[in-house]
């Protein structure tokens, strides 16, 4: 099994657009914030000459609303609020595994 990959930069060094690039081809999904953040990233990707599925939210990811069938993997973007999302309790720390 492949270790997932973690893409660490500063806000606007292209996160983004790195995941876009990593998810080119795939049949998988970018888990972004919000609608508003979903349809930015479909965009950037179009600009950026890559095929990816429409992103999904956080919301979406959570409750399971995608289309699942063929589904081969997630790019999640801004992991850290996504974290923050799920718990009522602010998180402290994490680990990742390398």
């Amino acid at each position: 099994m492949k270790i997932m990959e973690v893409i660490r930069k500063p806000i606007g060094a292209g996160k983004t657009t790195e995941l876009i690039k990593m998810a080119n081809g795939y049949n998988g999904y970018i888990v972004c914030r919000s609608k508003d953040a979903a349809s930015y990233t479909f965009a950037l990707a179009r600009f950026l000459k890559c095929e990816i599925n429409f992103p999904i939210t956080y919301d979406e990811f959570l409750n399971g609303k995608y289309c699942g069938a063929g589904c081969k993997k997630f790019f999640i973007d801004d992991a850290d609020e996504l974290l923050f999302r799920i718990s009522k309790i602010p998180i402290e720390a994490i680990t990742i595994s390398l």
